[in-house]
């Protein structure tokens, strides 16, 4: 089998003389059997997203004419599902990305009736299927160019969930009535028109993991930027079921499983962004995961214990920094009282 199709979509291709070669891959092994060298690399993806890790306060990520509505081509590329937008000024930034990230493609990676398929994986957990989001960086000017950079691709990855309990939402309506059986054959395409970004997204983007590595496919260039939303998308059985079955590979197979296994972290960082979790903490609450490394930080103030009435007073007498008792306090009022009673007392005798 022959795909001009790489890594998320990008074409790549090496030259051997005058002439190109494209290389030939399959989820048969679920990568196991890849050869491009970067895909034994130390830095790839995906992982899964579990372990120690460091939390950060949630930073917004700026989604810049995601709203609008345009054209699209949507394409069976043999290994996924992919639109491509007409636009060129779709972009994110913010989010502790430093950057403008300019949208170049969204695909799709998904199960069988059987397992989840997604390519990242949540405390142990494989979603139905996952959604990538594909930018490059807007410096670089193409995704050619951002290939050769370590932090020339962000990849926005949101987890699909499939449950009995789903109500039907825009997700299932993009499955059942935008992609169809609109490109059911390999290199199969089909124009879209009045498609948004946004109609796919939650309105709210909040806790999210970012880690550096991969492209999920060979080349396997280690030039992504992960960004991986903890709130998945929610999708019918139903949907699901027509997704078992809604498209095809090169070799007119029914295209099922099209994720890479789970790579190792090796020395790498996954920082938590959230906000639920800094709203919690600031008012006291630690959420189930908290990381409690302020609890161990002896730069960290810590809790007081409850004093004893002597330890106060020796503690007073001790601190010449101690804020006095303020004028009109119940104790200056008490010796106020005594004094006048006293002054009765002997106007009396």
């Amino acid at each position: 089998m022959k795909f001009e199709y790489l890594s998320l979509a990008v074409p790549v291709a090496s030259v051997n003389g005058n002439r190109h070669r494209r290389a030939a891959w399959t989820y048969a092994e679920q990568g196991a059997n890849w050869e491009a060298p970067d895909c034994s690399g130390s830095k790839q993806s995906p992982i899964d997203l579990t372990g120690d890790m460091e939390h950060k306060k949630h930073i917004p990520l700026e989604r810049v004419n995601y709203d609008a509505a345009g054209n699209w081509t949507l394409m069976n590329s043999g290994y996924t599902i992919k639109m491509t937008p007409s636009s060129s000024d779709i972009k994110v930034s913010g989010g502790a990305l430093g950057n403008d990230y300019m949208l170049a493609q969204f695909h799709l990676h998904w199960g069988s009736a059987e397992e989840g398929g997604s390519e990242h994986v949540l405390n142990g957990k494989r979603f139905y299927s996952e959604l990538h989001i594909v930018h490059f960086k807007a410096e670089y000017g193409g995704l050619k160019e951002a290939l050769a950079h370590n932090d020339g691709l962000a990849v926005l990855g949101f987890f699909i969930d499939s449950e009995e309990a789903n109500d039907e939402g825009p997700f299932d309506d993009f499955i059942r009535k935008t992609v169809a059986n609109n490109v059911e054959e390999a290199k199969s395409e089909k124009e879209i028109s009045d498609f948004s970004m946004d109609k796919l997204l939650p309105a709210e983007l909040k806790d999210f993991y970012r880690y550096e590595g991969s492209l999920t496919t060979p080349t396997c260039n280690e030039a992504v930027v992960w960004t991986v939303f903890n709130e998945p998308i929610k999708i019918t059985k139903s949907t699901m079921e027509f997704m078992n079955r809604f498209t095809k590979d090169a070799e007119g197979k029914t295209l099922e499983n099209n994720f890479r296994a789970l790579q190792p972290l090796n020395e790498r960082k996954i920082t938590h962004y959230s906000k639920t979790m800094m709203d919690e903490h600031d008012h006291g609450n630690h959420p189930e995961g908290h990381d409690h490394a302020d609890e161990n930080d002896p730069a960290a103030e810590p809790e007081p214990e409850p004093e004893t009435d002597s330890e106060k007073d020796a503690e007073e007498d001790k601190d010449s920094d101690a804020e006095p008792e303020p004028e009109g306090s119940s104790a200056a009022i008490y010796s106020c009282a005594a004094s006048i009673a006293t002054l009765i007392l002997l106007h009396s005798l």
